[in-house]
């Protein structure tokens, strides 16, 4: 009986190719499917803050469970030795909204996840 081949990925990232950009705005679509999350910045234009996307990252619910169990593990140990993170004066939408746009034809609805600051709201 042939053994099973484990294999394993380098541990860390090349980023001398990768593009860069700032975000402080996200916004997150899950299909049944995918997780789409769209970085973004806000930008004031004629006295109202405007969100630009910069990128889109799409993964599987999959992929998508270990990208948060990094970020807690790094926020942890970023918190163990920085102390607290500081509150922001803008945060996440608690609510999930149903998008009412779906570019996955009848495959569904996509919920969307807004971090969209309380004083942007209706």
């Amino acid at each position: 009986m042939a053994e099973k081949q484990v294999r394993t990925i380098k541990d860390t990232v090349g980023t001398e190719d990768c593009y860069t950009t700032y975000a402080n705005f996200g916004s997150i679509v899950v299909t049944p499917f995918d997780i789409q999350i769209v970085f973004a910045d806000l930008l004031e234009q004629g006295g109202e803050l405007v969100p630009h996307a910069r990128a889109r990252v799409i993964m599987t619910p999959e992929h998508a469970s270990l990208l948060v169990q990094a970020l807690a593990g790094r926020l942890k140990a970023y918190t163990d030795t920085n102390g607290p993170l500081r509150k922001l004066p803008i945060g996440p939408s608690s609510t999930a909204q149903l998008s009412s746009e779906s570019d996955r034809g009848d495959l569904g609805t996509p919920q969307e996840v807004s971090a969209t600051p309380d004083f942007l709201k209706p």
